[in-house]
C-alpha cells in the first residue's frame, strides 16, 4: 500500500490543480480562429487612423489576458483599443518582439511611443493613455 501512495497523491494533486485552474480562469467564449489576422499593411493602417491607439497583444488561453480584456471596455479617454491574438498574428508578434503577454503598445499618430507588459486596471490604462493624448500636449 505504501508504494502506491505517492502515485495516488500525485493523481489527486493533478486533478485538484486542473479543477482550481479551470475555476480561476474560465474559458473564453471565442476561439483563436475567431480573431482576425492582420497583414503588416493592415496593422500600419490601423494604428495610423487614430491619433492614439492602444494595441493589446494576447491570447485566449492566457488568464491575465482575459482579465485585462474585462478592463479594456472601461478605459476612458481618447484612445482606440485593439486586441491582437498572438497565435493568429505571429509576424506582428515577431515584428514587435512580443515575448510575454499580455503586452500593450501605445501608438501616437502611427508611431510606437510606449509599451507595458502584464495586467493593468482600466484606471491605470486610462491614466497611461491620458499622458499621451493630444489634448494633454500643450504644444498642439
Amino acid at each position: 500500500m505504501l508504494t502506491r501512495t505517492p502515485a495516488v497523491l500525485g493523481s489527486i494533486l493533478i486533478v485538484a490543480l486542473l479543477v482550481v485552474g479551470c475555476d480561476r480562469f474560465p474559458a473564453s467564449s471565442g476561439s483563436a480562429s475567431d480573431d482576425p489576422h492582420y497583414s503588416e499593411q493592415q496593422f500600419d493602417e490601423l494604428v495610423a487612423k487614430s491619433p492614439l491607439t492602444l494595441i493589446k497583444f494576447g491570447a485566449p488561453w492566457c488568464g491575465p489576458c482575459r482579465m485585462l480584456d474585462e478592463e479594456l471596455p472601461n478605459v476612458t479617454g481618447d484612445v482606440e483599443i485593439v486586441s491582437i491574438n498572438v497565435d493568429n498574428n505571429p509576424e506582428l508578434s515577431a515584428r514587435y518582439r512580443i515575448s510575454g503577454i499580455p503586452h500593450m503598445i501605445m501608438f501616437r499618430d502611427g508611431q510606437r511611443i510606449d509599451e507595458r507588459t502584464g495586467y493593468y486596471s482600466a484606471d491605470e490604462l486610462s491614466k497611461w493613455a491620458a499622458g499621451f493624448s493630444h489634448s494633454s500636449d500643450p504644444a498642439l
